[in-house]
């Protein structure tokens, strides 16, 4: 069977003190895999390898390995990669 599902970008740890997290994206959003027939694709997800955002210091894009879900494939029967892009900005200083 056939299903697009979506990719969550997991994380770890928090942000150093001084930054602010503004926003989490990932390309493509979705991917196509090929489920076994006995699992249904609604409420499934995958889920990217962890980024660690004590080491994040600026904005930045990185390619992550997407770590397969039981019973599901990608269909180049290869681990798929997505682009993540974690952008953040200074705390401000509060008066």
């Amino acid at each position: 069977v056939v299903a697009h599902l979506p990719v969550h970008v997991a994380t770890v740890n928090r942000l150093p003190d001084h930054l602010v997290l503004q926003k989490i994206s990932v390309k493509p959003a979705a991917l196509r895999v090929l489920l076994d027939s006995w699992i249904k694709p609604a409420g499934l997800r995958l889920e990217t390898e962890p980024v660690d955002l004590q080491n994040i210091t600026s904005s930045v894009t990185m390619t992550l390995k997407v770590n397969a879900v039981p019973g599901a494939s990608f269909p180049d029967g290869k681990s798929a990669r997505v682009q993540v892009a974690v952008r953040v900005k200074p705390k401000e200083p509060t008066p």
